[in-house]
């Protein structure tokens, strides 16, 4: 989180290609002019700084905000989206739970679970599994195969679902709960991971015990949030749709376009809060009329006094502006865009 760090330079050599960074500012209710947080706060020409704004264009309770650093609000709050589903897993052996975590593209079940003989079955291979599996619930060791592997072996034995234990202890890198996954969606028996302990003592149990296994998926999967990473994407898509509409101009032009067609926020301690003063107005965008492009002087022709102009700016002798001085779209002026432009001027462009 600072001027020329990893981040800072990948979004520089992306500037350098053209493409604008849109940034969520943040919802922590902070200036951050006098707080930066990253990336938003990078002194970056193609950063985009988003806040989130409410169903009354105020700016929303919890966004950051800033005069010198956030660019424009965007609509952020009670915003339709997708969620994941909740997925529930737990390993019950009479009144005792072991907490677990479904593998991903597992199989689920009812809510009232499997119940079958938990049989070991070693590492998962083909002779692992005893006869006894058949129409029960294989406990597999983790090692040496894939995930999906085990499973596959599991299901061709005739066993109802699979629990894999870790073997790397508990508290040790990689040990306790991980995230594993089956790799590809498919009809896969139910599945689920357990820690190194909570496997060990599952098997050494004699005799084998009876277990219940449930995965069970739950919930919507559309819900309302609130914050500036619901606001960002509004800007991102704004600025998508004016490059299709206008493709002969850069990001560059068609940032300068979001920017100009902010619609102003109504309450003026909101509008003191972002450098437009505004809130992401598509219409406005579309409507904005941005100087003719390389036309510097604004006489209406483009010719060497242009260039002369665009070379001042280069070196900085006069105050920048992208809308017009940056043709070859890099978030800069600089002498290759004077010599584009004299290129235009003598007509060899």
């Amino acid at each position: 989180g600072s001027d020329g760090d990893m981040l800072y330079l990948a979004i520089e050599e992306a500037a350098r290609a053209g493409i604008a960074f849109v940034a969520s500012a943040g919802n922590d209710g902070k200036n951050l002019d006098e707080s930066p947080l990253y990336p938003a706060s990078y002194s970056l020409p193609n950063i985009i700084s988003v806040a989130a704004s409410d169903e009354n264009d105020r700016l929303w309770n919890y966004s950051n905000y800033g005069a010198g650093s956030v660019h424009l609000s965007a609509p952020g709050s009670g915003i339709l989206s997708t969620v994941p589903f909740f997925s529930d897993a737990v390993v019950s052996v009479g009144d005792k739970n072991y907490t677990a975590v479904p593998l991903e593209f597992a199989g689920t079940t009812s809510g009232e679970g499997i119940n079958g003989l938990l049989v070991y079955c070693g590492l998962g291979s083909p002779e692992d599994f005893p006869p006894g599996v058949s129409g029960n619930i294989a406990l597999i060791e983790r090692g040496e195969l894939y995930f999906r592997e085990k499973v596959s072996n599991a299901r061709d034995a005739g066993a109802t679902s699979v629990v894999i234990y870790n073997n790397i202890p508990d508290g040790e890198s990689g040990g306790g709960l991980i995230d594993a996954t089956l790799g590809l969606p498919g009809d896969w028996l139910p599945a689920v991971f357990i820690s190194m302990s909570d496997g060990l003592e599952l098997k050494e149990m004699d005799p084998s015990p009876t277990a219940n296994i449930r995965h069970t998926v739950s919930g919507a999967s559309y819900t309302k949030k609130s914050g500036t990473s619901m606001a960002a994407p509004f800007v991102t898509g704004a600025i998508a749709l004016l490059s299709s509409y206008f493709p002969d101009d850069t990001v560059v032009r068609n940032v300068w376009r979001v920017m100009e067609g902010a619609s102003p926020m109504p309450v003026e301690t909101d509008r003191n809060r972002l450098i437009t003063g505004g809130r992401l107005d598509l219409k406005g965008a579309f409507d904005s009329v941005l100087p003719v492009h390389g036309d510097i002087n604004d006489d209406g022709n483009i010719d060497i006094s242009d260039v002369i102009k665009c070379l001042r700016m280069a070196l900085e002798l006069d105050e920048q502006d992208l809308k017009i001085s940056d043709i070859n779209g890099d978030w800069q002026t600089d002498i290759s865009d004077a010599i584009l432009l004299l290129r235009k001027a003598i007509g060899l462009d």
